[in-house]
């Protein structure tokens, strides 16, 4: 509910610019943890006209990977940056969005290498490619 929640509250945010006032300590505490823990910044640009999305967690666990938003679920699709591996649990992404997010991953590792760590490192995230 964490994940959902948190791009409804980035979407807001990025709307209307701020959610609290710049002086206010709380507003401060909470803009980070809206940024940095609740939800995950996407790492690529939509892909089949919005459908699916690569994704970087904020504190996640190792192996480095990505996550994919398909059809509203990012919890199914991680893939492991360096091996291109599919981490289980998971469902089957169809056979040619497989092929498109693994190709992506593979042209830039490098790139998401260094994302991962910006966000292991409580840094900000940026698209790549």
């Amino acid at each position: 509910a964490l994940n959902g929640g948190g791009f409804v509250i980035l979407t807001l945010w990025q709307t209307t610019g701020k959610l609290f006032d710049d002086n206010s300590i709380l507003g401060y505490h909470i803009s980070k943890i809206i940024e940095r823990v609740i939800f995950m910044p996407p790492v690529s640009h939509p892909f089949k006209k919005g459908a699916l999305i690569v994704l970087m967690n904020y504190e996640d666990h190792a192996p480095p990977h990505v996550h994919v938003k398909y059809q509203g679920d990012v919890r199914s699709y991680r893939l492991e940056i360096r091996t291109r591996e599919w981490l289980q649990p998971g469902q089957e992404l169809p056979s040619a969005l497989k092929k498109m997010v693994e190709a992506w991953v593979e042209a830039h590792e490098a790139e998401l290498l260094e994302q991962w760590d910006n966000a292991i490192n409580h840094h900000s995230v940026v698209i790549v490619g």
